[in-house]
């Protein structure tokens, strides 16, 4: 027979265990959404762990008891503020794994611009990572069902924002403690903003929100600069000048390292037929310049020269140049490899023409893929069909030597085509980046880091003249092969094209031209990301 007592045991049972249940359940529907956070601080130490995780939980409770108090219920709440911490979380978990930081401007720009062949390489590569949104969804939306069965107690109601004050303290000290514990205390900066912009604004959940803003800030500056833009010229002092070379041609590469070229020094032979020796004159101090004034190519217009643009990747986002080459050839509209330059080339530079000619190529690299002749170092990663990990690493390492090999070809033929015109030549090669690639036993592989490396940033860069062009500009080839062990950097690149041509105009700085004999060499190297300008000492 059940007594009085045992009711009351059996009842004080059930609602241990419903308590119970819940506790798991809010915990569970906390962690959940605070994936990015795990992943971005696991290389810390056990205790600093610990800390970092505990703040994104009490932020989480103090953003969840403003919207309790406001709908009264559990299931809204965490339909509300699950939401943009859903987003937030499987973009920033994927960008964490694949380049350990959050999401940058710079990462929405590229993901806006990925042509098919960059999205396949990218999936194919990073494939298993893409479970991750798929169990973050499914958990979620179980979660979420579960909160239905979980009634409102209005008698915590009184409770609930003390509760969120209390939480949202303690995020707050952990932050400033963590600050004041490190050297930007000694930075003079304000550590008020610093902690909030450090630990809230740019971490998830806030960050992507903001990165987005920063992306549409910078559309913005483009158009705002547009009508300075457009009235822009150079002021070309010497217009008449008939010294100026026939040909230039200015390739860009992509994704291109210094350190893995054979010509540079590299143990592998992936560049066996290049010889030694980005489009306006913005630099990471004056990044504005990018959107205030013209490029290159309306440089050389503006000196006379027919322009043509080869362009085999996607590039016209950020500064849109269609437009201005007289010629412009749009490869990466189709599939293709780097080889499809060649044919292109011959048609523009065998095309009977009175004017001098620039010719600007820009490559698309492993994004396009690399056909089987330059299949050279293997086992490689070339179909696609292993994740990126540490145990691969020589796999992916095999691949990005061999699209070495194809770039090497493709410039090496560019070269022979160029100098059997007979006639004043010049020809430049760089890069627009470089990549991480396994280096000192880390797992970074890839480029666009928030916090770049040396092997993101340090580009190779070859000249190569015809003996034309070093009959009539013989100092001009002295003093590059007086520079070429300098350090140099893309800041110098617009003068040196101008200068290698004999285009003189009024803004242009003499000492900024690698074949000038009045070269200063540059003591670092300035890196701008999203706002941020990196200094990479000599």
């Amino acid at each position: 027979m059940l007594t009085l007592s045992d009711s009351i045991n059996l009842k004080k049972t059930k609602v241990g265990k419903k308590t119970i249940s819940e506790i798991l359940l809010i915990t569970a529907s906390i962690l959940i959404l605070l994936v990015p956070d795990v992943l971005i601080n696991d290389d810390q130490n056990v205790l600093n762990f610990g800390f970092s995780i505990f703040s994104k939980i009490c932020l989480f409770i103090f953003l969840s008891s403003i919207i309790l108090r406001l709908t009264r219920s559990y299931f809204w709440t965490y339909l509300i503020i699950g939401i943009p911490y859903l987003i937030s979380s499987l973009i920033e978990s994927i960008n964490i794994i694949i380049l350990n930081h959050h999401i940058t401007a710079d990462n929405i720009v590229s993901l806006l611009n990925a042509s098919m062949g960059e999205i396949k390489e990218f999936s194919n590569g990073f494939y298993l990572y893409f479970s991750i949104p798929v169990v973050l969804i499914i958990t979620y939306v179980f979660i979420l069902r579960k909160y239905r069965s979980i009634s409102y107690n209005a008698k915590n109601q009184k409770r609930i924002i003390p509760l969120g004050l209390i939480a949202i303290v303690i995020s707050l000290s952990i932050s400033f403690f963590k600050v004041l514990h490190s050297g930007k205390i000694y930075s003079g900066k304000n550590l008020t903003k610093y902690t909030l912009r450090t630990y809230y604004l740019e971490q998830h959940p806030f960050n992507l929100l903001n990165e987005s803003y920063v992306f549409a800030k910078n559309k913005l500056r483009a158009y705002r600069y547009k009508a300075q833009h457009d009235n822009f010229n150079f002021g070309i002092l010497n217009p008449t000048d008939t010294i100026k070379p026939k040909i230039v041609v200015f390739i860009i590469g992509e994704r291109m390292r210094y350190s893995n070229w054979s010509i540079n020094g590299y143990a592998r032979e992936t560049s066996p037929n290049s010889i030694p020796l980005i489009i306006t004159q913005a630099t990471p101090q004056t990044p504005n310049v990018a959107y205030a004034q013209k490029s290159i190519v309306s440089l050389f217009k503006e000196a006379g020269y027919e322009t043509s643009w080869i362009s085999s990747q996607y590039l016209f986002d950020i500064i849109d140049e269609r437009k201005v080459p007289d010629h412009l050839y749009e490869l990466y509209k189709k599939k293709h490899t780097d080889m499809d330059i060649l044919p292109l080339f011959d048609s523009v530079i065998n095309r009977k023409s009175t004017k001098n000619k620039l010719i600007v190529i820009n490559m698309i690299g492993g994004h396009g893929g690399i056909p089987e002749r330059f299949d050279q170092f293997k086992p490689d990663n070339d179909l696609g069909n292993y994740p990126v990990t540490m145990g691969n690493a020589p796999l992916f390492i095999n691949t990005y030597d061999n699209l070495i090999l194809l770039q090497d070809y493709v410039i090496s033929e560019l070269i022979k085509r160029t100098e059997k015109q007979n006639v004043s030549s010049v020809l430049m090669f760089t890069a627009d980046h470089g990549c991480n690639l396994f280096d000192n036993g880390k797992a970074l592989f890839g480029y666009g880091s928030a916090n770049p490396t040396e092997k993101e940033t340090h580009i190779p860069m070859f000249i190569s003249m015809s003996n034309k062009f070093i009959e009539n500009n013989h100092n001009k080839y002295k003093n590059l092969s007086d520079h070429k062990n300098l350090l140099t950097t893309n800041n110098n690149l617009f003068y040196t094209l101008a200068d290698l041509a004999n285009i003189k105009y009024k803004s242009f700085i003499k000492k900024q031209s690698i074949s000038d004999s009045s070269f200063v060499e540059p003591s670092s190297r300035f890196v701008y990301v999203d706002g941020t300008i990196f200094e990479f000492k000599k």
